[in-house]
């Protein structure tokens, strides 16, 4: 898998976090997601496999906004998330795999506002222990409101 279509700021830290590891420790990772169409992410969504997997059209994946990345230890993945937090990424505690750009109180200034139904993002492992049901389609983000969000104030006007 590569970092093709993930924003920069966010493939900088991924490939700096994995040379550290690498050089450093010894930790061999792999990347197994990273941008994903709103296809795949439907796929994922339909078929969750032991990790949680945000609504399409909900996910940071969507956006360019996070990879997932696995290392070869269970040690060397907990290498990976304390490396990646030393240069400002997120990876939730439900999730160890997923690396963001964002934690979820910026997501909510970039996602559609019905991905954050009941106060955080819902996933399919989410829904299947709630009361059931789907809390809607959220209404697709237009790509100019990320730019708008990643870019400087001071470079937009």
């Amino acid at each position: 898998m590569t970092l093709a279509g993930v924003h920069p700021a966010l493939k900088e830290r991924i490939v700096w976090v994995r040379a550290i590891a690498s050089e450093h420790y010894r930790v061999r990772s792999e990347i197994t997601s990273g941008l994903r169409t709103r296809s795949s992410q439907e796929r994922l969504y339909k078929n969750p496999e032991g990790y949680p997997v945000a609504r399409p059209g909900c996910s940071s994946h969507e956006y360019g906004l996070a990879v997932d990345m696995v290392a070869d230890s269970q040690w060397g993945q907990g290498a990976l998330r304390w490396l990646a937090a030393a240069v400002g990424l997120y990876s939730p505690q439900n999730d160890p795999i997923h690396f963001a750009l964002f934690d979820p109180q910026t997501m909510k200034h970039i996602l559609p506002a019905a991905c954050f139904a009941g106060g955080g993002i819902q996933t399919r492992l989410a829904f299947q222990n709630s009361t059931g049901g789907d809390p809607g389609e959220p209404q697709f983000l237009e790509p100019r409101r990320i730019v708008e969000f990643l870019t400087p104030a001071a470079a937009r006007q």
